[in-house]
């Protein structure tokens, strides 16, 4: 849907000011109609819309780390590379006290170690 903004919003990831024409979804564009900060319009775009990841929330939240813990076994496995000792020594005590999947505290545990014995382990150095 296509919308002119009728004021200025600004978030973490972006900023649009009033005049601003932007394509977004048509959800998006309803929501902003309803509230009067937008309307419906048949220019063309003249700002890019990049939708804000998660929905909105900050892909870097400790929330969205305890979020890999609600998944099936293989989610979680699939969710834990790359993630630091600290997220995954919390992860794992979250893991202890909730579900205590067997599956999933190995896993975490063998993250653990690999990180440990890794070459590129920075930890400990100065």
């Amino acid at each position: 849907m296509k919308i002119k903004m009728r004021v200025s919003m600004a978030s973490e990831y972006s900023v649009k000011n009033i005049g601003d024409v932007l394509d977004v979804s048509d959800e998006i564009g309803a929501a902003w109609v309803a509230a009067g900060i937008a309307e419906k319009t048949d220019l063309e775009p003249n700002v890019p819309y990049e939708p804000q990841p998660n929905n909105g929330e900050n892909p870097d939240d400790n929330d969205d780390k305890t979020n890999i813990l609600e998944g099936t076994v293989e989610e979680v496995v699939q969710s834990l590379e790359g993630l630091s000792k600290t997220e995954l020594e919390d992860l794992l005590e979250q893991e202890k006290s909730d579900k205590d999947r067997k599956g999933v505290k190995e896993e975490i545990e063998q993250q653990l170690k690999e990180n440990e014995e890794s070459p590129n382990n920075e930890e400990g150095k100065e």
